[in-house]
């Protein structure tokens, strides 16, 4: 009996390990920086995206502060120094929107982050931020906008010129 238990138990224990090394397959292979982080915000998973995205590795990382990994800034360039605490505190369901981040290279980059707290049995256990860096899109929308404020400007002289001319 004791062997048939035994047995019964490494076969479930594989059976658990094998269930999360897939889950652990899927998150690693999104696109986007994946980190979680525990109810007190110790990081507990990150994914290759994130890795390449901070030049972090998970080594470097695991059971740290998320606030002492990543910095979140407002627009103006400000240090948001409460966003986890707000985070936790008064966030009941996700929180989608663009913050600052600081890279690698310690300067600062655009970056869309959703978070999705993590709760079981109406008890948050944990939060999960997915972020995509949108260095790119706020450059094109930069460049759009100043294609169409040149664009009016420049149509806007002639036609106060060709005016000018049938008033005259």
């Amino acid at each position: 009996k004791v062997k048939e238990r035994t047995k019964a138990l490494k076969e479930n224990l594989r059976l658990v390990k094998h269930l999360r090394a897939i889950d652990d397959a899927m998150l690693s292979s999104i696109g986007e920086a994946v980190v979680a982080a525990d109810s007190k915000g110790r990081i507990s998973f990150t994914n290759e995206a994130f890795e390449e995205l901070f030049g972090l590795r998970h080594e470097d990382v695991a059971n740290k502060k998320i606030q002492s990994i990543l910095k979140p800034h407002d627009r103006n360039g400000v240090p948001d120094k409460d966003f986890f605490e707000k985070t936790y505190n008064k966030l009941k369901t996700a929180w989608s929107g663009v913050l600052y981040l600081r890279d690698s290279h310690d300067e600062l980059f655009p970056a869309h982050v959703s978070v999705a707290l993590v709760t079981l049995n109406e008890k948050i256990i944990g939060h999960v931020l997915v972020m995509r860096d949108i260095t790119e899109e706020k450059e094109i929308e930069a460049a759009k906008t100043e294609f169409v404020s040149i664009a009016s400007h420049q149509l806007r002289t002639p036609l106060t010129n060709i005016k000018l001319y049938t008033e005259l």
